[in-house]
């Protein structure tokens, strides 16, 4: 199609009209009586100065048609020229500077046709122009091309903001005001150009907030609302490759890395400002990731992204039902087997007590309810090409709650493997974490070198090790690309970067955990638990770890070969046979099971399942030790969650969650959400018995553990215990996670005494009443949380 002066006319009085059409806004006084009206926003006056950054930073239409002029040059090559004068193709950053702020899609920006590519020129010959070469789709280099001269109209500065009228400002306003109220951006937001960055980042991608509007709740009628239009926006920026520069963007703009939490500036001549810096910019990366996670879960279980093969996700309330029937189903097992709702599920204790009555002697296979340990490896059962986990009798286990001894482990394990190859032994080491960290955020006690040394000890020494670490966060730290590089050149480590891409689901990533020692042999041996490589994970942030030995073991490494088996079909590389196990008799008490979920289309949501699962397991008394405690289906009509504590407390279970505060995760998208829906959890659950539920948030301390929680195991008071890499979390089902399920009185003992520490009034506060939650705890987010606000509403979490 050949592009007229009547069209350029059109793309002149409509530039950038679908770049943000409007900023949204409103008057304090309402009325519209006044001449010039004070802008208001939270009770508190807008100056016109910040009013017009806003306004600027959002580049609404109208104000830019008056800065900017667009003229048709006509085609070229022409008259032996290939190009205009003065015309060299344009990087992101160049025409930035040249005074123009695009979004990412300029065909987009300019509301031109869809067959034409859109390439950047800078202008040498014309200060603070470029043009825009439109060359036709899907034709050779030698195709004519539209040329368009872009540049401010004479006498304008395109960076200067355009005085408004009242009556535009009065409009700017109305609409502002409204968007602010719901999204919780309030007056601290306006400080320090919030407003204007938050407005910016939504023009930058060509978010209307339009759709951010429609998409919000509202707090004073509590209607939900319409996410249609914000979903579109995010799968435009994925298929576009832009939604995780998009997550990076929200993060840093709501809370720029400078500004700390709790709203004070980093002061640039503190000695650590450079390390207070890098902490803060791996807070806005978590954000980031998180948001990401969240978005590219909601996407995939509303069917907006493709998934090759013709598979799609099941939609959240088909997830939520299919979890909540298999749970209510095993629920029923306990009128099955007459047990009472005060009772272990997986023994039977009465048997033991008249026994004890009778000093007769008594064995666990006697005791234990083997329908009910069969019906719950059929529960955390993964889809059918994985391996089928089942418990498993005479494991060890230890727990690994002491972050230095885990560590220690880690690197006796490695040197026993290089002993063990260097005496001529096969030896075969299985690495999987989310992330190994360089130095960013800074480690004092550089536990990555520290790891390096012995994983390549091993590897020189012979021993075949496999190395896997998500894809998406290892690429965001050049320091742990340059370790998994290093380690990777060695013959006998192979490293894989976890990633579904050739599925369709690029959000897809590892989150397990586990390092398993000669997993195939007789003496195998695996660690499992929750730590990443930092020193963060063993030593300032509450963490657990397990280290088993015997079939178990084995059985984590049956996952772990489950996992690389699927990554090399996927990405079309060699696939390795699988390897028999030798028999590896008996090495303890511990009876056990080892499982694992993969993120896809074919998930059975087993790990959710699983952690849900032992509340019907538990006796009386059940905890749940959880870093994030969220809605886990986004969307969903029903809360698996929520009704597996009901139907719990019904029974007669007491319950007690143990989660971060406000103090411990300085990632307010998570924090408030945690304690909103802990809130909402202690609502239902007091309506049916009251103080039956009981949530402890963590407090923050100096020393050992003092600062996040990050452990995720579950434990009662007789012989159950979990832990699992999986959060109660959307993200769970874009990321492949582990899970084990042990059975044993002295393992629950030790358990159970690390998380009733937690428990003492020293280290967490109890709460039963949520009005009382909701008012100590919301205010902790620090002064910058509105402005995260208006952010969180693009995510699921809102509640």
């Amino acid at each position: 199609m050949k592009i007229s002066k009547i069209t350029i006319v059109v793309l002149t009085t409509t530039v950038f009209s679908s770049y943000l059409p409007c900023v949204l806004a409103q008057t304090a006084a309402g009325s519209g009586a006044e001449a010039n009206p004070t802008p208001v926003i939270a009770g508190q006056p807008i100056t016109p100065a910040e009013l017009q950054e806003a306004a600027l930073a959002a580049g609404t239409a109208e104000m830019l048609a008056k800065q900017y002029q667009v003229k048709n040059l006509g085609a070229y090559p022409r008259e032996g020229k290939s190009h205009p004068d003065g015309a060299s193709f344009l990087s992101e950053d160049a025409f930035k500077k040249a005074g123009f702020d695009p979004s990412e899609n300029l065909r987009r920006v300019l509301g031109g046709q869809s067959d034409y590519e859109y390439r950047l020129h800078s202008n040498s010959i014309i200060h603070k122009s470029f043009f825009v070469e439109l060359r036709p789709a899907h034709s050779d280099e030698h195709a004519p091309s539209i040329w368009l001269s872009i540049g401010p109209k004479p006498g304008v500065d395109p960076k200067t903001p355009v005085a408004l009228t009242p009556e535009q400002q009065a409009a700017l306003m109305t609409k502002l005001s409204k968007i602010t109220s719901l999204a919780g951006l309030d007056s601290n937001s306006i400080q320090d150009t919030t407003l204007g960055r938050l407005l910016g980042v939504l023009r930058d991608y060509g978010v209307p907030l339009e759709d951010l509007e429609a998409a919000l709740s509202n707090p004073k009628t509590g209607a939900s609302g319409n996410r249609t239009a914000i979903g579109n926006d995010m799968v435009r920026l994925q298929n576009e490759g832009q939604l995780t520069s998009f997550c990076d963007a929200a993060a840093n703009a709501a809370l720029p890395a400078e500004i700390n939490q709790d709203g004070s500036k980093l002061d640039p001549q503190d000695p650590n400002y450079q390390t207070r810096l890098e902490t803060n910019q791996i807070r806005n990366q978590i954000f980031a990731s998180n948001a990401y996670g969240a978005i590219m879960t909601e996407l995939l279980l509303n069917d907006k992204l493709p998934i090759k093969g013709g598979k799609h996700y099941k939609k959240p309330d088909e997830v939520a039902n299919i979890v909540n029937q298999r749970l209510i189903e095993f629920s029923k097992l306990r009128s099955q087997l007459g047990v009472s709702g005060s009772d272990p599920l997986y023994y039977d204790e009465d048997k033991l007590l008249a026994a004890v009555a009778n000093d007769a002697s008594v064995s666990r296979n006697d005791l234990i309810r083997k329908q009910a340990l069969e019906k719950f490896a059929a529960l955390v059962t993964p889809e059918p090409s994985l391996s089928v986990p089942k418990f498993t009798w005479g494991n060890q286990v230890e727990f690994l709650g002491d972050g230095d001894a885990a560590f220690k482990q880690r690197v006796d394990d490695l040197n026993s493997l290089a002993a063990q190859a260097r005496s001529g032994k096969k030896s075969t080491y299985d690495f999987t974490v989310w992330k190994y960290y360089d130095n960013k955020p800074v480690d004092s006690y550089q536990l990555g070198e520290k790891l390096k040394t012995p994983l390549l000890d091993a590897g020189n020494a012979g021993v075949t090790m496999h190395i896997t670490v998500d894809r998406s966060v290892a690429q965001r730290d050049q320091g742990e690309t340059k370790i998994l590089n290093e380690l990777g050149e060695n013959k006998n480590i192979a490293v894989n970067l976890f990633n579904n891409d050739e599925r369709g689901t690029p959000g897809d990533g590892n989150h397990s955990k586990s390092a398993i020692s000669d997993g195939h042999m007789a003496n195998a041996s695996a660690i499992v638990g929750g730590r990443n490589i930092h020193g963060d994970y063993f030593y300032s942030w509450k963490d657990t770890e397990f280290r088993i030995t015997g079939e178990l073991a084995q059985y984590v490494q049956r996952a772990e070969d489950d996992m690389w088996l699927e990554q090399a079909k996927m990405h079309n590389r060699p696939i390795p046979a699988r390897q028999s196990f030798s028999p590896t008799g008996k090495k303890g008490e511990v009876i056990g099971l080892a499982t694992h979920d993969m993120p896809g289309p074919d998930s059975r949501f087993n790990g959710l399942i699983g952690v849900l699962a032992g509340l019907e397991m538990a006796d009386s008394h059940y905890t749940l030790v959880q870093a994030y405690v969220l809605p886990p289906i986004p969307g969903a009509t029903i809360d698996p969650t929520l009704e597996a504590i009901k139907r719990a407390v019904k029974e007669g279970k007491d319950i007690d969650i143990v989660t971060n505060s406000p103090a411990t995760v300085d990632t307010t998208q998570i924090s408030t959400a945690i304690v909103k829906y802990g809130a909402q959890l202690l609502t239902e659950a007091n309506k049916i018995r009251p103080n039956a539920l009981h949530i402890f948030m963590k407090k923050k301390w100096n020393g050992d553990g003092g600062a996040t929680l990050h452990a995720k195991v579950a434990y009662d008071d007789s012989w159950y215990v979990s832990d699992t890499s999986n959060n109660l979390h959307a993200n769970g089902f874009v990321q492949h996670e582990s899970q084990r399920y042990y059975l044993d009185d002295d393992l629950n003992a030790v358990v159970r005494a690390w998380g009733e520490q937690i428990k003492d009034p020293q280290y967490s506060t109890d709460y039963t009443d949520p009005q009382l939650l909701i008012q100590e705890q919301l205010p902790k987010q620090g002064a910058t949380a509105p402005a995260l606000n208006a952010i969180l509403a693009l995510f699921p979490y809102q509640l």
